[in-house]
């Protein structure tokens, strides 16, 4: 059977509604559990298995063109449970994280390339487009103050077994569909690289300095929900994203007005207390730099790095940096906020994830960082993302789960773009 005519078929429109479904339960209804597991969990199974059924040759070319992806999944599995051991870590618990990091993520890499296969690139991108403009939209009318956007969130929220509701109590962060700003942030930083990899896909005899160009679209909107959030991190991102890709497109232009800005810059410092004044008095908390969540960063990096320092080798699959603060709040306990360790962890994706591997996971992030140089379109595309990470705790082998469906897209940008240079 021709994937082509399956995409146009039935069954191709069928495997179409259960991924819109599917990314829909992964944003809005992350937390619905049925027997204590999450409701997605037994929807990506069942997809993954029928389209198995129905397209058993998938597998085997999905183990050949995603080979290097699949390697470091069981790469890092096999080193966190020698990690883990090595720490002394309950084997229920290496068990539970392996289901729920590695093995799901090597399922959401399956499943992202059958349904890449089965029902395209463009639908696949869309069914999670979706829910993120959904999610964006009702954020905004939050951000307004609109009742009708929050009780939308409160009513789902009866079905979700999340604790920490702060935000929709208080009614003082946005976050649409999504379970907190920040996961919101996240997905926002994801539609913008699937967005503007379905437009890379569509354009022809790409180059660097058309990336501008070509995701000024999912740029501006993307921006607009991101501040809806009242997420900073993706706003630096998407300001690291416009000055790389107008560098590409317009350089002696980029290196112009950069130089230009130097000094409005140091205006701006030497008048921070002012400039922070101004930005205080109105709600948009994107724009404030002065808040307990920013001003604890400092003191949640320099915790981190000394959790690396005292085992640069990893602690292993259950590690939580709150279990260690007592043991070195001596040498803490000077820092301004520094009580933030008590109860955080240390908001920066990088760290955790050398907290839980060690040095042994350098080779993987040296394969991944060579891989993203040598195709800097994608490498564009996810700065919005890299940085969001470094700021917050979640990320790929670290509670990300969402960003294993579109490796296969990303692949095929790739593919598509080399092949095009090759015959250009």
């Amino acid at each position: 059977m021709q994937l082509q005519s399956i995409q146009n078929g039935i069954f191709g429109k069928f495997v179409y509604f259960l991924t819109i479904l599917l990314f829909f339960l992964s944003i809005a209804l992350v937390r619905f559990m049925i027997w204590n597991i999450p409701a997605r969990a037994f929807l990506v199974i069942f997809i993954f298995l029928l389209c198995l059924f129905v397209q058993p040759h998938l597998l085997s070319k999905a183990i050949h063109d995603l080979f290097g992806i699949f390697i470091i999944i069981f790469y890092t599995a096999l080193l966190g449970c020698v990690l883990s051991f090595i720490n002394g870590q309950d084997i229920g618990m290496i068990v539970e994280q392996i289901i729920e990091i590695h093995i799901q993520a090597v399922i959401g890499v399956c499943c992202g390339y059958f349904l890449l296969n089965i029902i395209g690139p463009k639908r696949l991108g869309k069914s999670f487009l979706m829910t993120v403009f959904a999610s964006g939209i009702l954020a905004l009318f939050q951000f307004a103050h609109v009742d009708f956007a929050w009780n939308i969130r409160e009513y789902l929220q009866q079905y979700q077994n999340f604790i920490d509701v702060v935000y929709l109590t208080e009614r003082s962060r946005a976050f649409g569909l999504s379970l907190t700003p920040v996961h919101l942030a996240t997905q926002v930083c994801y539609g913008f690289a699937v967005w503007t990899s379905l437009r890379l896909l569509a354009a022809d005899n790409y180059q660097n300095k058309h990336m501008f160009r070509i995701a000024l679209k999912p740029l501006t909107v993307m921006i607009i929900f991101a501040v809806a959030s009242g997420n900073r991190s993706p706003l630096l991102g998407f300001g690291i994203f416009i000055l790389v890709a107008l560098f590409f497109a317009r350089p002696l232009l980029t290196l112009l007005v950069g130089t230009l800005t130097i000094p409005l810059l140091f205006v701006l410092c030497e008048n921070y207390n002012a400039v922070y004044g101004y930005f205080k008095g109105y709600e948009i908390r994107a724009l404030r730099v002065g808040d307990k969540s920013s001003q604890g960063r400092e003191v949640l990096r320099a915790y981190g790095w000394l959790l690396f320092r005292y085992n640069p080798f990893g602690y292993g699959l259950n590690f939580s940096s709150v279990n260690y603060a007592s043991k070195f709040w001596s040498q803490i306990s000077q820092f301004e906020n520094a009580q933030s360790i008590l109860v955080n962890a240390v908001h920066n994706y990088y760290l955790n994830i050398l907290h839980k591997y060690g040095i042994l996971i350098l080779p993987v992030a040296f394969y991944v960082f060579r891989t993203l140089i040598r195709h800097l379109y994608i490498l564009m595309i996810f700065i919005p993302y890299i940085v969001h990470a470094y700021f917050h705790n979640d990320g790929p082998l670290q509670s990300d789960f969402i960003i294993w469906y579109f490796i296969p897209l990303f692949q095929l940008v790739v593919s598509n773009i080399s092949s095009d240079s090759k015959e250009a």
